[in-house]
């Protein structure tokens, strides 16, 4: 049955195109632009748009902008980056902040007002920012080269979901992925996990893009842990 699950699925570095605004002043290879994306993000997550209340994906590249990240955090891996998370430089010349504006309005800022009109829908319970990492930690990790679990849930160290309910979707993936699943680690929940936090239960999920299991795989074993999920939600 679609559209069952109460959820919105926000899938933000799913994309990998080139904003028109700066294509020639990239010097990124599409291989640069791929490894820094969620590679198979789209294809895990892109059935939850069938089942969940709401599913908002991104065409632009993480490597554009990030919209995983505070819009006024102008850093080396900030909203607009500089270099990729394998430290390769972006643009041949650094951005304007003009460009940078320019950057946001058209692609940041739409994509928080589509997850701010759908957070207003009364029967979501939680809000699910999904992202896929690397087997093993890229350079701009806190622990390069570490091989990461096979999925990861977050919760901004417990302040963006109550604890009963990320307590529920803890067990529900721990029943489907078993002891491959950690908690806040490697990652402890982006920036849209702790925006949003402030307003309904919002949860980072992580996969990782290990070749060990397939994507389809991933797939199955994601939407039978968000329905066992939404089940403990409604007993």
């Amino acid at each position: 049955m679609p559209h069952t699950l109460p959820f919105i699925i926000s899938n933000p570095h799913a994309g990998l195109s080139i904003p028109q605004e700066v294509v020639g002043q990239t010097q990124l290879t599409y291989v640069d632009i791929v490894k820094d994306s969620d590679e198979q993000a789209k294809v895990i997550y892109g059935s939850l748009k069938n089942l969940c209340y709401h599913y908002i994906e991104a065409d632009i590249a993480r490597a554009f902008v990030d919209l995983n990240r505070p819009d006024d955090d102008i850093s080396k891996d900030g909203v607009v980056k500089t270099h990729t998370c394998y430290d390769v430089p972006i643009y041949q010349q650094r951005l304007c902040m003009t460009q940078v504006r320019e950057l946001l309005s058209n692609y940041y800022q739409p994509y928080y007002r589509q997850l701010k009109q759908a957070i207003d829908i009364p029967s979501v319970k939680c809000l699910i920012d999904c992202h896929t990492m690397a087997a093993y930690a890229p350079p701009s990790a806190q622990s390069p080269g570490d091989e990461r679990p096979l999925v990861c849930l977050s919760n901004a160290m417990n302040t963006s979901c109550p604890p009963s309910i990320f307590k529920a979707i803890e067990t529900a993936f721990s029943d489907v992925f078993g002891d491959t699943l950690q908690i806040n680690e490697p990652f402890q929940g982006g920036y849209i996990c702790t925006y949003f936090g402030q307003f309904i239960p919002a949860v980072q999920l992580e996969l990782s893009r290990t070749e060990s299991v397939s994507v389809a795989t991933k797939s199955r074993l994601v939407n039978q842990a968000l329905t066992q999920f939404s089940q403990m939600l409604a007993d």
